[in-house]
């Protein structure tokens, strides 16, 4: 979807053409936003009120792991997978892949923990550790 060859519009626009797809289940999702090369954290995890729009996120190429979370969170959201109110954020150190940023939670289900992969509870258990959770105070920032 994004490569490092993109200028801002460019990347905006491979996100709307994404995101006019029509995807299976949230599975399909998953799998292409993990595929997105995560850089070295941008996005402050500890002040979610100074998170940018997902909107900044591509146009800008902040692909951290926290922005990553934001742009699927938001797609899932978009396709209708995830209800806004059962939408909630977990700040997750990967003891495996040594990364460490927000990754979003639905349920029992962490997305993209591991790229294009859904873990489930017992996979964070093991693999990680949950250093606290984030609340987004402003969900617009996902639309």
């Amino acid at each position: 979807m994004f490569n490092k060859h993109q200028n801002n519009s460019e990347r905006l626009a491979a996100w709307r053409k994404f995101r006019q797809q029509d995807f299976a289940n949230e599975l399909e999702i998953v799998q292409e936003i993990g595929r997105i090369k995560q850089l070295y954290r941008y996005i402050d995890y500890y002040n979610p009120d100074t998170w940018p729009t997902v909107f900044d996120i591509v146009a800008e190429g902040h692909y951290c792991c926290t922005g990553v979370s934001l742009i699927l969170a938001s797609t899932l959201l978009h396709k209708g997978f995830i209800p806004k109110d059962e939408i909630e954020f977990v700040l997750i150190s990967n003891n495996v892949l040594g990364t460490m940023g927000v990754h979003l939670k639905h349920g029992n289900k962490y997305y993209n923990f591991y790229p294009g992969e859904i873990s489930s509870e017992e996979t964070i258990q093991n693999d990680a550790v949950v250093f606290n959770y984030v609340k987004l105070p402003d969900l617009s920032k996902l639309s």
